[in-house]
């Protein structure tokens, strides 16, 4: 099991330490234009989504748009 911070909340994860893996356990579509993904203060860019290993302790943000009026 790893400790992660997401979006600044801790959080115990025991799922697959793919960060594609958390994003589809927390609901977020890595397919989707719609998301930005900073690990440790650095921006992962969405062609990396699929290879990047969480580690112990990370801080995760996960930032999504929406559309408004």
């Amino acid at each position: 099991m790893m400790r992660l911070v997401i979006n600044g909340i801790p959080q115990d994860y025991e799922g697959t330490p793919e960060l594609e893996s958390l994003l589809k356990a927390l609901e977020y579509g890595t397919e989707s234009r719609g998301i930005a993904v900073a690990i440790n203060n650095t921006v992962v860019p969405r062609r990396d989504i699929s290879r990047v290993v969480l580690k112990d302790g990370d801080r995760i943000e996960i930032i999504e748009a929406v559309q408004g009026g």
